[in-house]
Formats: structure tokens, sequence, C-alpha cells
């Protein structure tokens, strides 16, 4: 114990510049060893990992401000980005049963948060986020925003991520023999984006920055572009443009903001809840895989289709999958995109409801 005092005292002094070169080449390695393995959301999990193995260390290093908030616009802007015209049509088309089965995979997986809440294997706020089933990214920003313990909620959500991830591509190879090929982050970088739809989507993330800091919005600087990207992007009127580079950098320095606050007793309460944390996850991915079965006789789609729409994953990772398969990927997104936008608009609200009834 006192050798552990003494090391961590040791990295504390540690002049920021090298703490900083120490994260930033543990987050690059982290990145490249899940791609390498096959693992999605690489750029926003391998440098949180690495920002919470630093923050273990001893080595305090902090995230500028008004970077975190870019950094949360760009993702508003990936969230709006998802949604086309496409999608809108295939979800107004059966609206009622995308309806029930969208308010169906949120049921189940706020009543995961409830049970996880009420046997105290995490505080109330942090299980309601945790389970909330939009993008990883997105709720932990939201959570932060509404004053839940983000790093609890980072490591609810991302151990959800994994599950989904590794099921999802099983059960994909299990129906298409050549299985599915992992799309990554680090493809395509050196690819030149239209200068005039970068210029205006860049203008779109500095002018709802801007609002977002008079409008004192929760977590404004990712829902204000969210909402405003997706009217113009559905209607035509931008096409939302950003670099594979500068979403890895995006992804990263989230990443970053939630490792860097991790400590060790923290770190002590996420192992000691992972068990139950693990069970229920999959109680959830089992439940979601029978409501597949009734959404393949719904809507008449093949079963992988079903199964990848009313995944409890995030949308982002989904659509890395199913755009590598021959499914039906307008409605898979349809479904996904749906809930996502769903969960954003009533997470906050649900929140505070279920976690007074869960400390009521």
């Amino acid at each position: 114990m006192h050798s552990r005092s003494k090391n961590s005292a040791y990295f504390s002094r540690m002049p920021r510049p090298v703490g900083w070169a120490l994260l930033v080449g543990l987050s690059v390695l982290c990145a490249w060893l899940m791609q390498v393995v096959g693992l999605s959301a690489e750029w926003m999990v391998g440098p949180m990992v690495a920002a919470i193995v630093i923050a273990l260390m001893g080595i305090r290093l902090n995230v500028n401000r008004p970077l975190y908030q870019f950094c949360q616009a760009i993702v508003g802007c990936v969230i709006a980005q998802s949604l086309t015209s496409e999608i809108v049509k295939e979800v107004l088309k059966d609206w009622p049963i995308v309806v029930l089965v969208v308010a169906s995979v949120m049921v189940l997986s706020w009543g995961l948060g409830w049970i996880l809440g009420k046997l105290k294997v995490m505080p109330a706020q942090v299980a309601i986020w945790g389970a909330s089933p939009g993008a990883a990214s997105a709720m932990v920003i939201l959570a932060k925003a509404y004053g839940a313990d983000a790093r609890l909620v980072a490591f609810m959500q991302y151990i959800r991520v994994l599950l989904v991830v590794i099921m999802s591509s099983l059960v994909a190879a299990a129906v298409v023999p050549k299985g599915a090929m992992h799309h990554s982050l680090f493809e395509n970088w050196a690819q030149v984006p239209n200068i005039s739809s970068f210029a205006l989507t860049m203008a779109l993330i500095f002018g709802s920055m801007l609002l977002a800091k008079f409008a004192k919005i929760p977590a404004g600087a990712m829902l204000i572009p969210m909402f405003l990207g997706t009217i113009l992007h559905v209607n035509g009127w931008l096409t939302i443009t950003l670099p594979e580079s500068l979403l890895a950098i995006s992804y990263l320095v989230v990443g970053w903001v939630i490792g860097v606050g991790f400590d060790r007793q923290t770190f002590r309460a996420s192992l000691y809840a992972l068990p139950k944390i693990l069970l229920m996850n999959v109680l959830l991915m089992v439940l979601c895989a029978g409501l597949a079965l009734l959404a393949s006789h719904w809507f008449h789609v093949d079963l992988l289709s079903a199964y990848l729409a009313t995944s409890p994953g995030g949308a982002n990772t989904v659509a890395i999958i199913a755009l590598s398969n021959p499914v039906n990927v307008p409605f898979i997104m349809a479904l996904q995109t749906s809930r996502l936008f769903a969960v954003v608009a009533l997470g906050p609200w649900i929140a505070k409801w279920l976690g007074k009834k869960i400390q009521g």
C-alpha cells in the first residue's frame, strides 16, 4: 500500500507535457488494438481506457472546456447526420408499429436501470442514464450535464456497447457466411471533404456553441446542433460534412473527459457492480431478441434486420454492422434513429422521475 502511494506521488509530480504525451500515446495504442480486434467505438472507448489508466496512476490532467463543448457539438452533428429523408419516410410508413417497438426497447432498458437502482448496484440517476438505450456518447454528455456521475454512466453504457457489438457481430456472422466487415475511423483520413459543405457545418457548430452559451440549456452544445442540424439535413438545406479525422479527435476528447475524472474509489465501485451489470445487460439483450421476432413478423422483414433494429446498442455502432451485411438498412436506421431522438428528448424527465421513484 505504501509503495502504491509512493508511486502515485511520483506520477503526480510528473510534468504536465509528459503526462499529456503518455495519454496521447496510450490512447492511440488502445484505439489501434481495439481496431485490430474488430471492436467498434475504438476512438471513444480506447482513449477513455487510456485516460482511466493515467488517472489511476495519479497523473492529473484537465481538458479545456471550450474544446470539450466543440466536441459535444460534433457529436450532435453526427447524430443529425444519421437522420435522412429516406429514414423519415420509413418511419412514417408504419409509424404506429415503429412507436410500439421503440417504446418497448426504451421501457425494457429503463426497467433494467430501475432494477439496478432499486438493488443499489448504482446510484439512482446513474442507473437510469447508464441504462438509457441511446448513443453512448450522447447519454454520457447528457448525464454529466444533469448532474449524474458521468464516469459510472460511461462504464454502464460502454459495457452494453461492447456486449451488443460482440453479439450482433456473432449473429451477423452466423446468418451471413462472410461475416461483417468492420469499418474504422482509421480509414479514409486523407479524404478531402467538400469545402463549402464543411464550412457551413462549421458555421452551424460555432453558431450553436454561441447560442448554447447564452441559452444555458444543459448539454446545449450537443442538443442545439443536433436539432438544428436535423432540420437542415433532412430538408436538404445542408449536407453535414465532417472529416473522419475530426470525428476521431472529437470522440477521443469526449473519452478523455470521462476517463480523467476516474479515481480509485470510482474504479472499485465500477468493478463491484460489474457482475450485476453484465447479468442485467444479457437479460436485456435476450428480451430485445424476443422483441425482434415480433418485429420481424410485424414489418415482414428478415430476422437479422429486425434483430439489429431492436438491438439496445447505439445507432452508430449498429449502422457499422448493418452496412456490412445484406439487410434492410433504412428500416434498421429508422428504428434506431427514432429511438435515439426519443431518448434524448425524454431522457432528462424519465431519469428525474424514475430517480425519485427509486429513492422514494
